[in-house]
Order: C-alpha cells, then sequence, then structure tokens
C-alpha cells in the first residue's frame, strides 16, 4: 500500500518553460537540497546559537586566517581598489569565509 502525498504546487518565473520543464527542474534541485542536508547532518552546520564552535565555523576561521596572511599582509606600492568601511569588509569576508 502506498502513501497518498498531499498535492503540490510546482511554480516557475519562467512564463515559457513548460510543465515537463518545471517538474524536471524540482527532481534535479531535490537532490542537491537532500545533498547539503545531508551534508549539514554530517558536519554539523548549525544556523541557529550555538553554544561551541561547529566543524563548518573552524572551517570558517582557517580561510579567514590563510587569506589575511596570504592576501592582506602588505599593501601595494599602486592600488586599484576603492576603500570601504572596515565592518563591511569583515562582514565580506566573514560571508566568504563560509560560503567557500
Amino acid at each position: 500500500m502506498q502513501k497518498r502525498l498531499e498535492p503540490q504546487a510546482f511554480l516557475s518565473t519562467d512564463l515559457s518553460a513548460t510543465p515537463e520543464h518545471i517538474l524536471r527542474g524540482f527532481r534535479q534541485r531535490w537532490q542537491v537540497e537532500v545533498s547539503f542536508e545531508e551534508v549539514r547532518a554530517h558536519l554539523g552546520t548549525a544556523w541557529y546559537t550555538k553554544s561551541l564552535p561547529t566543524f563548518v565555523d573552524a572551517l570558517a576561521l582557517v580561510r579567514r586566517q590563510f587569506w589575511h596572511t596570504r592576501t592582506f599582509h602588505m599593501s601595494c606600492s599602486t592600488t586599484d581598489g576603492v576603500k570601504i568601511p572596515k565592518p563591511l569588509f569583515d562582514c565580506w569576508s566573514s560571508l566568504l569565509c563560509y560560503a567557500a
């Protein structure tokens, strides 16, 4: 006996997408989402307040230290850069460390 599932709506912002295209995209995305969930469960990733750092936090810290030492330890004599406020730079740096 098979369990009956509740009806679901599958939507797309692409007005030219066929129903088959929308369902194929959902199926492909589902595989990615399941992989993400399994990785989060395995690595202990959390988006809520944590009492102790997770493995992902440790990786982000290592990336931040590595990038800072390798990239920002010396200033070039000539620059093409634009100065940004330090709090904004720190925020971007933290986001990149977790996204990498």
